[in-house]
């Protein structure tokens, strides 16, 4: 019996920026230079903008289509051939037909691409004005989060509401009711200093989209959003 073949791992970053680096040194050089170091800062430089790029996609793409189910949810109701649409999908699935297409699930995994993935890129907490851009938002994180449980020895911020929407998500403690998700931060260093808060599942959707338009205005990939109608977070 053969062996299937097994698929090549998936070339690391330090390989890609390798492979960028030789690309721009035989372009430049023709090959005639001992060695491509000098092109390596470069190539460095625009992988990581390829990374920025593609990850800064996808939590548009997240939040596009958290927006299209709101609007298809909205529609179902009054458009029978739409109703029977998701009802027939919803039955090979094993569920009722009136499951509502915008829940927790659509909610926590445009959370984690639009705050966890985004939250963790290079430069983005380092963004000037950070903690008043969130609090200009029409529902700032720190606003909207119920708390209900709070030991840390420092005065909680907007910047520090999404860092423990971060870690919760990230470190799996994160949790939903029937009507907000409830996010448990506990600090490794003191296990005694823990945060836990309630948000909406909207409040948790606008703090991504928060973050997503600063990081858009900011410029922080290769060029902003155009043709896009933006709404009050």
């Amino acid at each position: 019996m053969t062996t299937p073949r097994q698929p090549p791992p998936a070339p690391t970053f330090e390989d890609r920026v390798r492979e960028r680096a030789y690309f721009h040194f035989r372009n430049s050089t023709g090959g005639k230079v001992a060695s491509p170091i000098a092109d390596w800062t470069t190539a460095e430089q625009e992988e990581r903008a390829e990374d920025r790029t593609r990850i800064f996609d996808m939590a548009r793409n997240g939040l596009f289509t958290l927006r299209l189910l709101a609007t298809l949810e909205r529609a179902r109701k009054g458009e029978a051939s739409l109703q029977k649409l998701v009802s027939d999908e919803a039955q090979d699935f094993g569920m009722g037909p009136d499951v509502p297409l915008l829940n927790q699930s659509a909610y926590a995994a445009a959370l984690y691409i639009s705050v966890v993935w985004l939250w963790d890129q290079p430069g983005v907490r380092g963004i000037s004005q950070l903690e008043e851009k969130l609090g200009r938002r029409s529902r700032p994180p720190l606003a909207a989060a119920r708390i209900i449980k709070n030991t840390l020895p420092r005065i909680l911020t907007n910047v520090s509401i999404v860092d423990a929407i971060r870690n919760s998500c990230a470190h799996g403690t994160l949790e939903e009711t029937e009507t907000e998700f409830v996010f448990t931060n506990i600090d490794p260093r003191n296990r005694s200093d823990t945060l836990q808060f309630g948000l909406s599942w909207s409040d948790t959707a606008a703090v991504g989209e928060s973050l997503f338009w600063i990081l858009n205005d900011e410029r922080w990939w290769k060029a902003p959003v155009h043709k896009v109608r933006r709404r009050k977070s």
